[in-house]
């Protein structure tokens, strides 16, 4: 699953060229948010997330959550892409 959240529209390109090339499920969190749903995103298969680094600088947030398993199972195959 790719999930990815665009503010210019630069993460969105690079997540959907990610899910063609991996024939993978992609997943909009802008659309999500807009949408008011926030149910939790899981997967038992590889996850990628890809979100804007404003400024050179990771939102804090997300690269906690990104650096976060489940207890026993560690977090595998992560990828953060920086775009500016």
């Amino acid at each position: 699953m790719i999930l990815y959240f665009s503010g210019t529209g630069n993460s969105q390109y690079i997540a959907e060229r990610i899910a063609v090339a991996l024939c993978d499920e992609l997943l909009s969190m802008n659309d999500r948010i807009k949408a008011g749903d926030t149910s939790p995103v899981t997967s038992d298969e590889r996850l990628i997330i890809g979100f804007d680094i404003p400024d050179g600088c990771s939102p804090e947030y997300a690269v906690r959550r990104t650096n976060k398993g489940k207890p026993g199972r560690p977090r595998k195959n992560r990828l953060v892409v920086k775009d500016s």
